[in-house]
């Protein structure tokens, strides 16, 4: 937190958490090269703390390395500089102080702020904007969204996306989900993994049977039926603009908005994600929905040839054929076929929704 600023350099602020909190605070600005303090491990539940650099500004993999204001190699990257989206919207990073919190609370976390006018404090990083004191104090990791007005939810696109249009596809690759490791998010627990023999596993950090471990998907991760018109399950996904930390374990309803199953909804925890899944994606645990690139998972666990049962992509292609597969997936494979009356890759909305505990209790993940 910074002292010596000039009065011109405030501007006062509204400001409103991602996660519901807000409040009202002050403005400056500072570029002091320093590293960042949540750049240091251990300072707040996060996947990785901020990324540094060297003096060349190459990203550095060793996050203890001492900051270059204490005769370090460590120091503010130089694309921490705040950049503009369009005339009343633009991202970047800043210190911060917030009236009853610490580190540990906002250490990477993101704010929306809607200049006006009080007691939580936003130290901007601007370069050339003053060293100040040359201390990494509360340097944090945030995205600022400013408008010389407000700005309406909608307007925040990318950056605080809770609903939205979409697209679905499906898949089943017996591998442990993403979510499953400790760190991705702020959550009571990781997703559940199983043993070979869907027995629940306690430890989160045995390697995937993608990867030769023994951890893979649980079979109740599969979809079932709530009532005609709604059904529950779980989706690896990818919201625009966010990132694990923003939607492991969150929930999303799903309308769905072509095909057979138009009109019906699905809500989904996100337990997954994947490098290959396009804005607003939601990709399906159906099994028999297809293996996609990982097709070692299901031959570890149930023997199923390299390319899964039916197509490598888009899975079996009838009831008939979920037979086919274990005994356990085989009532998931079904409600393909029932429920979801066979439909293929239906477009959707979303908007993300409270958790039912009919998915928490299957997952014991819940976002804190």
């Amino acid at each position: 937190m910074k002292f010596a600023i000039s009065l011109a350099a405030v501007i006062f602020s509204s400001l409103t958490l991602v996660n519901g909190q807000s409040g009202t605070g002050a403005t400056t600005r500072y570029w002091d090269c320093c590293k960042g303090s949540c750049a240091w491990s251990g300072k707040a539940s996060v996947s990785a703390p901020v990324r540094t650099c060297d003096k060349s500004n190459n990203p550095l993999s060793d996050y203890n390395a001492q900051s270059g204001c204490g005769s370090g190699p460590a120091y503010a990257c130089s694309n921490n500089s705040p950049w503009a989206v369009n005339d009343n919207l633009a991202y970047g990073f800043s210190a911060v102080k917030l009236q009853g919190g610490t580190e540990a609370s906002w250490c990477c976390q993101c704010y929306e702020l809607t200049f006006t006018s009080g007691p939580n404090h936003f130290d901007l990083m601007i370069p050339g904007g003053g060293v100040g004191e040359l201390k990494p104090q509360h340097r944090t990791q945030l995205i600022m969204i400013l408008s010389t007005v407000f700005i309406a939810l909608a307007t925040l696109g990318a950056a605080n996306a809770q609903s939205g249009s979409g697209k679905t596809t499906r898949y089943w690759d017996c591998c442990k989900e993403s979510c499953g490791w400790s760190g991705k998010a702020s959550v009571s627990a990781p997703v559940q993994s199983c043993d070979i023999n869907n027995n629940p596993l306690s430890d989160n950090s045995v390697q995937s049977g993608c990867n030769g471990g023994g951890a893979y998907a649980c079979a109740n991760h599969s979809p079932f039926a709530v009532n005609d018109s709604l059904a529950y399950g779980f989706a690896a996904v990818n919201i625009q603009g966010g990132s694990e930390s923003s939607w492991c374990c969150q929930c999303y309803e799903l309308t769905f908005t072509s095909g057979s199953v138009s009109g019906q909804k699905m809500i989904v925890q996100a337990t997954n994600t994947g490098g290959d899944l396009g804005n607003n994606h939601f990709d399906l645990m159906i099994p028999g929905g297809g293996v996609g690139i990982f097709g070692q998972g299901c031959a570890a666990q149930y023997g199923a040839s390299s390319t899964g049962w039916g197509a490598q992509y888009g899975g079996v292609s009838s009831l008939a054929e979920c037979s086919q597969l274990p005994s356990a997936l085989q009532a998931g494979c079904q409600w393909r076929f029932n429920w979801f009356k066979g439909a293929d890759n239906p477009s959707v909305t979303f908007q993300q929704v409270t958790c039912p505990t009919a998915l928490t209790n299957i997952s014991k993940c819940i976002r804190n």
